[in-house]
């Protein structure tokens, strides 16, 4: 293809299209299975405890992997990197599902099994990342971004509901749900033909990338280094902990009110919609308003969440939930768009393994916040202090330049 020749449109892309909607499936896979592990301990111990314990287990490789496991990842392919993660996910799984066949597991063989299973993870999303870069084109970045957004919003309408429904059915149903979305992952990823890169005359050599744990730095300095990277990172970090300490606002609120399960459940289903109408509309607001987004959507969530100071309820807290989560898949789409074109190929995993812990990090230390905030101001108080934090997020994100502009490659 000439510099001169249109791009076809990104539907039509047979790899782009592959890669969705295996991840798509796996996707929807991992959230049966979220919701079935604290089911499936609880069933076996009654202890809320242990199903924390299960729980940790599968995030803590996250905390441990996204990091160090980076500068390999760059290294390596990332069709196969991505198709062996997903085989070793599967087999952990499959232990699960064997086991419950027989019997029982025990608590802390399903922790281990989480914690395996979470490790590979962690390395499949930085491996996505090149994948990603590698299928789509330059100039469809944001719009491929917004699919994969979609890919999310979707799976968590449907996935954690249905997750529920499949254990109510057999305790190793969601878990063989999930192997099997493993299975179709890999056949997906299998398909995908990637064309070799043109050689480049006279090409210079890159320069070796450690494979040690000194190449952890390289990344940090490079988001240092970038002032849009700098600021937008700590910005997103911090909005994502204003909602997940929102979510146990509203969760302890609805409690103390006697709202029931269902009802409380059909007001998270606001974050699925949200973010299936902010995917839709994602890259056409980037085109529209380009950078801007983020101080855009910070005054947006402001505003959404102005009726929670009066009353904290499923009506309020859905239409807030519903606002801040089709932005917030506007903001990340700009954000992503940025850092895919803007990064070097060589360094994009390790820059990204840093904006992803952070905002694990953010994800973690969020519902601690809203836990505390509760416990101490009740709700509309609480909602009032994180409406403050994101009118102060806010404000910055409008005078800092950097935000609002990007510097230019």
């Amino acid at each position: 293809m000439t510099a001169a020749e249109p791009v076809p449109a990104l539907r039509r892309n047979r790899n782009f299209s592959l890669l969705l909607s295996g991840s798509a499936v796996s996707v929807l896979g991992d959230r049966f299975a979220l919701m079935a592990y604290p089911l499936l301990v609880l069933g076996e111990t009654g202890s809320p405890a242990a199903a924390g314990w299960v729980g940790f287990a599968g995030a803590l490789p996250a905390f441990l992997f996204y990091l160090p496991a980076a500068p390999f990842v760059e290294r390596w392919d990332p069709r196969r990197t991505m198709g062996a993660c997903e085989a070793c996910r599967g087999l952990a799984v499959l232990f699960i599902v064997a086991s419950l066949v027989k019997g029982a597991v025990a608590v802390p063989a399903l922790a281990a099994a989480a914690c395996f299973e979470g490790a590979f993870a962690t390395v499949y999303s930085l491996a996505e990342v090149k994948m990603i870069r590698a299928v789509v084109p330059s100039a469809q970045t944001s719009t491929a971004l917004a699919g994969n957004e979609a890919r999310n919003s979707v799976a968590s309408l449907v996935g954690r509901p249905f997750g529920g429904f499949l254990y109510g059915l057999g305790r190793a149903v969601p878990f063989l749900a999930d192997v099997i979305s493993f299975v179709i992952s890999v056949t997906t990823l299998l398909l995908i033909r990637l064309a070799p890169r043109p050689q480049q005359p006279n090409p210079v050599p890159a320069p070796e990338q450690p494979m040690t744990l000194t190449g952890i730095g390289q990344g940090f300095r490079c988001v240092r280094s970038d002032r849009y990277m700098r600021a937008i990172i700590p910005l997103m970090a911090i909005s994502n902990l204003i909602i997940q300490a929102l979510y146990v606002v509203f969760i302890a609120s609805a409690k103390a009110h006697g709202t029931s399960s269902a009802v409380i459940g059909v007001a998270f289903a606001a974050t699925g919609i949200g973010g299936i109408l902010g995917a839709a509309t994602a890259s056409r607001l980037f085109r529209w308003c380009g950078y801007r987004l983020l101080p855009m959507a910070q005054w947006v969530w402001v505003a959404a969440m102005s009726p929670l100071l009066v009353t904290v309820n499923e009506y309020t807290f859905g239409a807030a939930l519903t606002v801040m989560a089709m932005t917030g898949v506007a903001v990340n789409v700009s954000a992503g768009t940025y850092f895919y074109q803007r990064i070097p190929e060589e360094m994009l995993a390790r820059v990204m393994s840093v904006d992803l812990l952070a905002e694990y990090a953010a994800a973690a230390a969020g519902p601690l916040a809203g836990g505390l905030l509760v416990t101490g101001l009740g709700g509309p108080a609480s909602a009032a202090v994180l409406a403050g934090l994101a009118a102060v997020l806010a404000a910055i994100a409008t005078s800092v330049k950097d935000v609002r502009t990007p510097p230019r490659a």
